[in-house]
């Protein structure tokens, strides 16, 4: 019976050492189950603390966003801008030097038809359109090429100068000394006529000369300013 006691005894003390251990084994497994989720919601809270920071901050940057976004329209549109204002630019400058070389063509085409002008009989004109245009283009858009503009209309007056007057003598070489003189009036009148006649038919030709000059120079240095007016 004793033994009987005893051997319920250790049964009973086992049983309550396991319990112990397990008991003791839950609380561990509890406390790192307490301290995970500890971690796990204070992470969440931190978590859920940016996204309402963010959140609030949300109005802040979607007004940062527009700005940021406006500005580089802006950039964009100046940037735009500018690039058409040059192709603009350049534009002009192209049409006004190709003008300027029409005009110089007409320039030489005009000092032509005087110098062929100046043996007829009807009074010599002058249209001094052409001149008068290359003159603005050059004193308003390219003022390198002013005083070349300047060279050349002295040399196209001096030209219209001495065609005039080889018109002159012309006309009056036609229309002889008058009726009623003498043979020998009519040839010194011829004579004395004739011979300024002639000089004022080489003066005129040098003074085309320096004209078809001049327009060759103005061509030359309008030509190599073309590829600077590229758009």
């Amino acid at each position: 019976m004793d033994a009987q006691l005893a051997e319920l005894a250790a049964e009973i003390s086992r049983q309550e050492a396991y319990l112990r251990w397990g008991f003791w084994l839950t609380l561990v497994v509890l406390a790192c189950v307490a301290i995970y989720a500890w971690h796990f919601l204070k992470g969440y809270a931190d978590k859920i603390g940016d996204i309402k920071a963010q959140t609030d901050k949300l109005p802040e940057i979607q007004l940062q966003l527009a700005v940021a976004t406006r500005t580089t329209e802006e950039i964009k549109a100046e940037i735009g801008q500018k690039d058409w204002r040059e192709r603009e630019r350049l534009t002009l400058y192209r049409t006004r030097l190709e003008e300027l070389l029409g005009a110089v063509f007409d320039v030489n085409r005009e000092a032509q038809r005087q110098g062929i002008a100046a043996h007829e009989n009807e009074i010599l004109t002058a249209d001094v359109v052409p001149i008068n245009r290359l003159q603005v283009i050059t004193s308003l858009y390219f003022k390198q090429l002013r005083v070349d503009g300047l060279e050349l209309a002295k040399a196209v007056i001096l030209h219209h100068n001495h065609a005039f007057q080889l018109n002159t003598h012309r006309r009056i070489l036609n229309l002889g000394p008058g009726p009623g003189v003498t043979p020998e009036v009519r040839a010194a009148f011829n004579a004395e006529h004739q011979a300024k006649f002639n000089e004022a038919m080489l003066t005129a030709q040098a003074s085309f000369k320096e004209v078809l000059n001049r327009c060759g120079t103005l061509q030359n240095k309008a030509m190599e300013m073309i590829d600077q007016y590229v758009p």
